[in-house]
C-alpha cells in the first residue's frame, strides 16, 4: 500500500511536469520511479559586513509576494512540493545515509538560496543552514529586508555527504530533484551561494573545480525553470565568509543587485 501511494505521488508530480510543459524533466521518470518509497509527511540580526557602501545606497526590499498569472489552474505549489519529497524521501540512488534535509522557507518566495549539500547540524535541525554560516546567511538576508520564513533556502544535494567524492556524487544524483523545487517554487531570483551550486545552476560539466566563484560572483547568468527564465547571482558561500569575513562587502554588493533585480520585475 506505501508503495502504491507512493506511486500515486509520483503520477502527480508527472501530471503537474505535464501541466507546465516541463518536458525535459519527463525523461527523469526512472530515477523516479526508482526512488518510489512510503510518502513521508514534509516537515514544515543584521550582517555584520563592512559594506564600504554609502548608507544612502542601500535599497529596500520588496518582501509582498504576487500571485504568478501562468500557472495551470488548479495550481496547488505545496501540494506538488510534497509530493516531490514523498517520491525521494526513501532514494537509493547513492550509498549516503537519508537524513534528508529537503529545504525551509516561503514555497512562494520570490528569492531562493541554493547552497552545496547539508551539515550535522542540519540535519539535526532539518532545516539547511543551521551551523555558523547559517547564521550568517540569516544576517543578510534580514539585512535585505526578508525573514528566512519568507524566502526558500535549500541546497543542491539533499543529504549529509561525510567527505568530497560522496558530495561530488550527492550533488549530480540530486540535481533532478533540486531543478524541480526550483521549478515548482519559480522564484523572481536565484541566489547560487558558492562553486558547486553555482556550477549546477550553469549546467555545467567536467570538473568542478576549473570554476573560479571569484570570478563569477557578481554576474547574473539566466537559468531555465520549465518555461520560466530565472535570473541567478552567485556570489561566496557562507563558510567562505567564516575563513575570510572581509569579503562579507562583496556579498552584500551582490544582495544588493538581486533586490534591484526584484525591484524591476515588480516595476
Amino acid at each position: 500500500m506505501a508503495r502504491e501511494n507512493s506511486k500515486d505521488n509520483l503520477i502527480e508530480v508527472l501530471e503537474y511536469f505535464k501541466a507546465m510543459k516541463f518536458d525535459h524533466m519527463l525523461t527523469h521518470t526512472s530515477m523516479l520511479l526508482a526512488a518510489c518509497a512510503k510518502p513521508m509527511f514534509i516537515p514544515q540580526e543584521q550582517i555584520d559586513v563592512d559594506t564600504q557602501q554609502d548608507d544612502n545606497q542601500t535599497i529596500s526590499a520588496i518582501p509582498e509576494i504576487e500571485q504568478i498569472a501562468d500557472q495551470p489552474p488548479k495550481y496547488n505549489r505545496h501540494g506538488s512540493l510534497t509530493n516531490l519529497y514523498n517520491t525521494f524521501v526513501h532514494c537509493q540512488q547513492c550509498s549516503l545515509d537519508k537524513n534528508i534535509v529537503f529545504g525551509s522557507g516561503d514555497i512562494n518566495a520570490r528569492i531562493m538560496f541554493i547552497g552545496d549539500a547539508p551539515k550535522p547540524e542540519d540535519v539535526v535541525q532539518n532545516k539547511p543552514f543551521a551551523s555558523t554560516s547559517g547564521e550568517i546567511l540569516t544576517k543578510l538576508i534580514e539585512k535585505m529586508g526578508f525573514t528566512r520564513e519568507s524566502v526558500y533556502i535549500t541546497n543542491v544535494a539533499k543529504c549529509l555527504c561525510a567527505d568530497k567524492p560522496k558530495k561530488e556524487q550527492s550533488l549530480t544524483l540530486c540535481a533532478p530533484l533540486t531543478a524541480t523545487q526550483i521549478e515548482i517554487i519559480a522564484p523572481d531570483v536565484i541566489v547560487a551561494l558558492g562553486k558547486m551550486a553555482t556550477f549546477f545552476l550553469k549546467g555545467l560539466t567536467g570538473t568542478k573545480s576549473e570554476l573560479s566563484i571569484s570570478k563569477e560572483r557578481g554576474v547574473f547568468f539566466n537559468y531555465q525553470a520549465g518555461n520560466k527564465m530565472i535570473p541567478v547571482m552567485p556570489t561566496f558561500h557562507p563558510d567562505y565568509l567564516l575563513q575570510k569575513s572581509t569579503e562579507k562587502w562583496k556579498v552584500w554588493e551582490d544582495a544588493q543587485a538581486v533586490l534591484k533585480e526584484i525591484a524591476n520585475k515588480k516595476n
